[in-house]
């Protein structure tokens, strides 16, 4: 079994939409009304909504991405900061 989407509530659509391209490589599939769905190159879907409150989660919640090698996931850090 493997997971399929998620769906997540973020205050900046424009900025959420150009971090998962820019870091992730997810491509925009669609938008409907304020939905905006991002694909990854194997096939996960994400599914932004732009929301200026959005609910607060736990200090620990996150989701991960697997990359082939630590050394890239060490390269895409850096990118990042």
């Amino acid at each position: 079994m493997n997971l399929n989407h998620l769906h997540l509530h973020v205050q900046d659509l424009d900025r959420a939409k150009r971090f998962y391209e820019s870091y992730l490589s997810f491509e925009e599939r669609r938008r409907e009304d304020e939905i905006l769905f991002l694909r990854s190159a194997d096939g996960f879907d994400l599914a932004l909504t732009p929301d200026p409150r959005p609910a607060s989660m736990p200090e620990w919640f996150h989701f991960g991405f697997r990359l082939p090698t630590a050394q890239e996931v060490r390269d895409l850090h850096q990118r990042m900061r």
